[in-house]
């Protein structure tokens, strides 16, 4: 989640202005027409982080994370595919995970694994609730993500219609990932609360190291890859930090260099397979 240009007056910020202090969040209009929000804190600052670069937030998930995706795929695995998103936002991730997986299961939702992590309550029910098409359980106290059903559901359409789907079939593989408890929604990641779990592939879309420190430091990756990473396993990330690099090679990946996305020196596409000599062993 990249720090974004000035923001553009979006359609979906229909809400008073001071739900800014209320809530912290703000709608922006990326420039390739996605939408995106902007976090300004708790004390409401002047700064704030956005979710995605202003460029594009649809772009820019498609950019990082799809060849992560299509690279895990040209593995070739047996094993059902496990996937850890780190930042759930507004669910590109989630959306592009389902529309990629529909796109080469002839539109039949596969067998899969997927984990989301978001720190904000509000932004796991909303997109949860819009998952399940349901209304919140109370009338809920008018806020920025009030109306944020419409900005799941364009985001859902630009995905469908890039891998050539039908829109609402991405909501509808989610919500059968959900009831068959293979999609599991979770608070924030923590190197206290990883669960021994190993992912196939890891998507590491947190906010920044200025805005999430912890999440930034050395020794969060090495118990991310060490406790959460399976033996062959596909991780990437917009940034490209030396300490992320450092901890990546350590724990046995080959950085792929790339460029990052929008005039980013670069972005982070890292992969790990069991070696000849350890598959001989097994």
């Amino acid at each position: 989640m990249i720090a974004a240009n000035p923001k553009i007056r979006s359609p979906w910020q229909n809400e008073p202005q001071n739900e800014r202090q209320r809530d912290s969040l703000e709608w922006t209009k990326t420039e390739d027409g996605s939408p995106t929000l902007r976090d300004w804190g708790k004390d409401g600052g002047n700064t704030g982080e956005s979710m995605h670069h202003s460029a594009g937030a649809f772009s820019e998930s498609l950019y990082v994370y799809l060849p992560a995706l299509q690279r895990f795929r040209s593995l070739n695995l047996t094993a059902t595919p496990s996937v850890c998103v780190v930042g759930l936002g507004l669910g590109y991730l989630e959306l592009l995970i389902a529309a990629y997986f529909l796109s080469k299961n002839q539109n039949t939702p596969p067998r899969l694994r997927l984990t989301s992590h978001e720190s904000r309550g509000d932004l796991r029910r909303a997109f949860l609730e819009w998952v399940l098409d349901r209304q919140p359980k109370a009338k809920p106290t008018p806020s920025v993500l009030s109306n944020a059903g419409e900005a799941y559901e364009h985001i859902q359409k630009k995905m469908a219609q890039h891998f050539q789907l039908e829109p609402n079939t991405l909501r509808l593989a989610l919500k059968q990932w959900s009831e068959q408890g293979r999609w599991e929604l979770r608070a924030a990641l923590n190197s206290t609360n990883m669960r021994p779990e190993r992912h196939h592939v890891i998507l590491f879309d947190a906010y920044s190291s200025a805005s999430s420190p912890t999440l930034w430091k050395r020794s969060f990756f090495d118990a991310l890859l060490a406790q959460q990473a399976a033996e062959t396993c596909v991780f990437a990330t917009y940034a490209s930090r030396t300490i992320l690099k450092h901890s990546l090679r350590t724990h046995g990946f080959c950085l792929e260099k790339r460029k990052g996305f929008q005039g980013k020196r670069e972005c982070t596409l890292a992969i790990r397979t069991p070696s000849p000599q350890d598959s001989n062993q097994s």
